[in-house]
């Protein structure tokens, strides 16, 4: 049997003889990678004697990723913003999350797609934490799963929070940074000033992303550095949007509710 491969990218050679050995399959795109075998028998070892040719096809699926998610820091008592996943397949691929905890007020601890909103609690007189691990799939492959934190501290919050340690300071860096970011003016109509407050202005660059209320990332991330910059809400519609602003050195994030008038 005398075999050729129309697609060697796949990882098999492009022609040989008896049987298709074995192979690791390699896709480098976000679709399905074909390759087409077409086999010829031969008598007594020889073309003449060649026979019926027969094709398949072989498909090499592509593995799913999932983009990376900063850690969500929050105080207690807060509406939490949905964090909706993607990847290097869209919506093609399924993205499966579990939580470790359900501390910090997320009860459900299982889910696809979407992590809900859902309000932070914190009993305690410390930080807690709950890790959601998210992993990709789709058609049968499974990605390398991607995991990042709520941390909900017990501190002031702008709306004001609720239960013993109200008024406290925040207890770890990543609830002082949620402290220390500041939006203004709110509700705006044009464009609306971040303000990083405090020491955290002196942690480097930062980018900020205005997310709309099911969590997605409307327009792209805005960087800048040093203490303040202004976002553009002129060409959003009246609602209520998020400014999800990320330390590009320590990966903290702050999320500010805002009001597009």
């Amino acid at each position: 049997y005398t075999w050729t491969n129309d697609n060697p990218s796949i990882g098999l050679p492009a022609s040989g003889t008896g049987n298709l050995p074995s192979f690791t399959a390699v896709n480098g795109t976000a679709t399905p990678q074909y390759a087409f075998i077409n086999v010829v028998p031969q008598g007594n070892g020889t073309s003449t004697c060649a026979g019926k040719q027969v094709r398949f096809r072989i498909t090499v699926n592509p593995t799913p990723t999932v983009s990376a998610v900063g850690d969500q820091v929050y105080c207690r008592g807060i509406l939490t913003a949905p964090v909706a996943f993607t990847g290097n397949m869209g919506t093609e691929a399924t993205y499966s999350w579990r939580s470790s905890s359900t501390a910090t007020g997320l009860t459900q601890t299982r889910g696809t797609d979407v992590v809900p909103a859902f309000t932070t609690m914190n009993p305690t007189a410390g930080t807690l934490s709950s890790t959601i691990t998210v992993t990709p799939s789709a058609n049968k492959c499974l990605g390398t799963p991607v995991s990042f934190q709520y941390q909900v501290g017990n501190c002031v919050t702008q709306s004001g929070g609720t239960g013993p340690g109200d008024g406290a300071t925040a207890r770890t860096a990543a609830v002082s940074f949620q402290a220390q970011v500041s939006a203004s003016p709110n509700p705006a109509r044009d464009r609306v000033t971040v303000v990083l407050n405090g020491t955290s202005k002196e942690a480097g660059s930062y980018t900020v992303q205005v997310l709309d209320g099911f969590g997605r990332p409307v327009g792209r991330p805005q960087a800048f550095s040093g203490n303040s910059t202004s976002v553009d809400l002129s060409g959003l519609s009246a609602g209520s949007y998020l400014l999800q602003v990320t330390s590009s050195k320590t990966g903290q994030t702050a999320q500010k509710q805002v009001i597009k008038l």
